[in-house]
């Protein structure tokens, strides 16, 4: 569900459908990527000098309310759906997978982070809602800026764009594992 998520933080945001938010970022020329990890999640934002506090205002309403519409989460499932059917023939892919399973189990470290089929086709707009609201709150967050800005206006423009999130809790560490014991071989 966080891989899928990265792909729908620039589908849409407040009154702005998915077009509309696409159509003013790429007019403000700023940059917004996410990733996910099986640790993390994490963003990416790039902007002009000249186009700061308007796309600082739009990456506030990415983060603090994106749209999980029905025709962008159905688009971007299906592009996500392609990656995991080349995973599915790709040979490191699957030994890795393999190796995970032998070694960890069901452990959620054993899992493809980027989902599988299976998974990818059961995402709901309600499940992306959920992890959005986990995910995005202040006890987790941290931020690093590098450019051209003052203290002054960073400040003000990081308290705009992220004192709106909730305070949060620290994230449930998952479960220790115990590695699977001794060599074996699998084909």
């Amino acid at each position: 569900v966080s891989h899928f998520l990265t792909g729908m933080m620039d589908e849409g945001a407040a009154d702005l459908d998915s077009a509309a938010f696409q159509k003013k970022r790429d007019e403000l020329a700023f940059k917004m990527s996410f990733d996910a990890s099986l640790d993390y999640f994490e963003g990416n934002f790039q902007t002009l000098s000249r186009n700061r506090d308007r796309s600082f205002a739009l990456l506030k309403l990415a983060i603090t309310s994106p749209r999980f519409d029905a025709e962008p989460l159905e688009r971007v499932r299906q592009q996500f759906l392609v990656s995991a059917k080349d995973d599915d023939e790709n040979p490191d892919k699957i030994a890795s997978r393999a190796w995970m399973t032998a070694a960890l189990g069901n452990h959620p470290y054993a899992r493809d982070m980027n989902g599988s089929e299976a998974t990818l086709a059961a995402v709901t707009a309600a499940d992306l809602a959920a992890a959005h609201k986990r995910i995005f709150v202040r006890k987790t967050l941290q931020i690093a800026v590098v450019g051209d800005i003052d203290a002054a206006t960073l400040s003000r423009l990081l308290d705009e764009t992220f004192g709106g999130l909730p305070e949060g809790a620290e994230p449930a560490l998952p479960a220790m594992v115990e590695p699977a014991p001794g060599p074996s071989l699998k084909v």
